[in-house]
Parts: structure tokens; C-alpha cells; sequence
């Protein structure tokens, strides 16, 4: 997988519109609602909820992985300020690697872009990441 992230469904929200509630393609349960968080108990599926720039869920499995990507983007970000670092395409992506992680379950990549107007013009895009088959081989008879 590329760092150039191509999410498999594009939501463009309409402007000044709350955000949707996004559920799992296969069990139904919310992955992305009020805040971005999903609804409790998770959703299996479930391996990433990304919004507002930062990470919202991550799968327990995941997360020392993208804490540690995260920490070098903030580092990156801090020596940008002090003028000792210029090239954000040599930062991991947080989202392509949890995409990345999992090659035997192939992910659902799901974008929204949400844009309104706070003190001024505002906008996000909530990404969530799943993998729709996790589980569906364990259900099969032997």
C-alpha cells in the first residue's frame, strides 16, 4: 500500500450539516457516531477511527503501532517549528499502516468529509477502517 491512502467510499457531506452516523457494513453496530466514537460494545470489524487530525479508536492490537507513529508526527511537527524539519512524505501514515497491518483480511476504507462554519470555516474528513471479513471464516462449518 502507498502513503497516497485511496479510501474505497468517499462521503462528501453536506456543508454546515452534523455529521453522519456511520455503521458497520456487516453487523450493523455504529463505528462512527457522536464525536466519532463508536458505540459500546465495538464493533469486531472495527480496526481504526481517525478524525480531527488525530486518532479517535484504534483496535487494541494496533495501538502501541500508531501511539508510535503519532509521537514521530508530533516530533516532526515540533522540529518544523524550530526550522529543523521540512519533508512530511518521509512521516508514516497512521492510517496506512493499520491498513497495512492485516494482509490476510482485505480493509473497507471509508472517508467522510464534514465542513461548516465555527469562527470561520471549518473541515475534517473522518476516516474509518474496517475489515468486513474478520470472524466470517470462524463461522463456516468444518
Amino acid at each position: 500500500m502507498s502513503q497516497e491512502l485511496c479510501p474505497d467510499v468517499w462521503l462528501e457531506w453536506p456543508f454546515q450539516a452534523p455529521p453522519p452516523v456511520i455503521h458497520c457494513i456487516v453487523c450493523g453496530r455504529v463505528v462512527a457516531g457522536d464525536g466519532g466514537m463508536p458505540a459500546q460494545p465495538v464493533c469486531p470489524h472495527l480496526d481504526l477511527v481517525w478524525g480531527g487530525g488525530d486518532v479517535q479508536w484504534v483496535r487494541e492490537e494496533w495501538r502501541p503501532m500508531v501511539e508510535e507513529i503519532v509521537m514521530k508526527r508530533q516530533e516532526a511537527a515540533l522540529a518544523r517549528l524550530e526550522g529543523r524539519f521540512d519533508d512530511e512524505e518521509e512521516l508514516p501514515d497512521p492510517i496506512a499502516a493499520v491498513v497495512d497491518a492485516d494482509p490476510g483480511l482485505e480493509p473497507l476504507v471509508i472517508s467522510c468529509h464534514t465542513s461548516g462554519i465555527a469562527c470561520g470555516p471549518v473541515e475534517d474528513t473522518l476516516v474509518v477502517v474496517l475489515r468486513p471479513t474478520r470472524g466470517a471464516y470462524d463461522r463456516l462449518p468444518r
